[in-house]
């Protein structure tokens, strides 16, 4: 595995997703689509010609997205192996992947449906990035208890950032859904319409971004920054995560 240098790879999934939000922002800003501060993503992909940049790069998005998990999952059976792991721990390691590329394939949906053409289908996929995506953290970060034996602070940072992440998922998805209970909220807003949910995006990007914190790779250290920089783009967060697990990853599997 180390031979393929497949450590590269999240490190280009993770510079292609933030690139995209980018991209987006600044044609959908530039056409005076979305509020210049803190939009939301979905609003960034919604009208054209932002919408067919953003649909198409998500697209790419998602299948880095999801090779990056079954690179996991690869990872994750050879320990299993070399540690002579009953039958259930192989099962579990096959829903968590059947999990994470719901996930990746959630975000292909979101970037393909509107939400303002297709809402259901574009809610559906949203919810298959968030709600897959978070299970997906807390079942890798089991895998990391129960299953392959990581060292103990290891263990203690993976809940605790899976914890986080669920409890900010709730969080943004209650507020949201407040915000725009009976009110036929525009593109662009007022930064205090929406502020609740943001703060809890926040929390979120700062769960996501601290698995990068104890190993200090240049590559990884200029990811957490660039994510920085496009603060109000949520969907950056699950997929920085899954990355960030991934390299936590390959942390076990080179010690």
């Amino acid at each position: 595995m180390q031979s393929f240098g497949l450590h590269y790879l999240p490190i280009t999934f993770s510079l292609l997703v933030i690139i995209t939000f980018i991209i987006s922002y600044a044609m959908s800003a530039a056409f005076g689509d979305v509020s210049i501060l803190f939009p939301y993503i979905s609003d960034l992909g919604t009208l054209a010609p932002e919408s067919c940049v953003f649909g198409q790069l998500l697209n790419l998005c998602s299948f880095l997205g999801c090779l990056c998990i079954y690179c996991w999952y690869g990872h994750q059976i050879e320990r299993l192996e070399n540690m002579g792991s009953p039958r259930s721990h192989f099962i579990f390691a096959r829903v968590t992947l059947a999990f994470g590329l719901t996930a990746g394939l959630g975000l292909s949906v979101v970037g393909n449906f509107q939400e303002t053409s297709v809402l259901t289908v574009h809610l559906i996929g949203a919810l298959m990035t968030f709600g897959f995506g978070t299970l997906y953290t807390i079942m890798v970060s089991h895998t990391s208890r129960a299953h392959l034996d990581s060292p103990k602070w290891l263990r203690t940072l993976r809940v605790s950032l899976a914890v986080t992440c669920s409890v900010a998922f709730v969080a943004m998805f209650l507020f949201a859904g407040l915000t725009r209970k009976g009110i036929n909220l525009p593109h662009k807003w007022e930064p205090g319409e929406k502020v609740i949910t943001l703060i809890f995006r926040k929390i979120m990007y700062i769960s996501a971004c601290m698995l990068h914190a104890p190993w200090p790779n240049p590559c990884r250290i200029s990811v957490t920054i660039l994510c920085y920089l496009n603060d109000s783009c949520v969907l950056t967060l699950w997929f920085l995560v899954i990355t960030s697990i991934y390299w936590v990853a390959y942390f076990d599997f080179f010690t």
